[in-house]
């Protein structure tokens, strides 16, 4: 339940500060599982913010931001899913 949500958000947050650009990106399906594992939540809103703020940090560059419409989807499905 919760206390699984928690340590994926730890998760998400440790291997974002650690991750190695060159590999998958863990975070994100951490801050996705969390929100999952524990939906309504002032957790999942706190995993969604994080969850969110990594994609569009990664869809932005010099010509704007640009999310592909799938991980739009995913996007308001998952803010659904985190919003108490």
């Amino acid at each position: 339940g919760e206390q699984r949500a928690e340590a994926l958000y730890l998760l998400g947050m440790a291997y974002q500060v650690l991750q190695d650009p060159m590999l998958w990106e863990l975070d994100t399906v951490y801050y996705e599982s969390c929100i999952v594992e524990a939906p309504h939540t002032s957790l999942a809103k706190k995993c969604y913010h994080r969850y969110s703020d990594r994609i569009y940090f990664g869809d932005t560059g010099s010509g704007g931001t640009f999310i592909p419409e799938p991980e739009l989807k995913k996007l308001v499905e998952l803010r659904k899913l985190a919003n108490p």
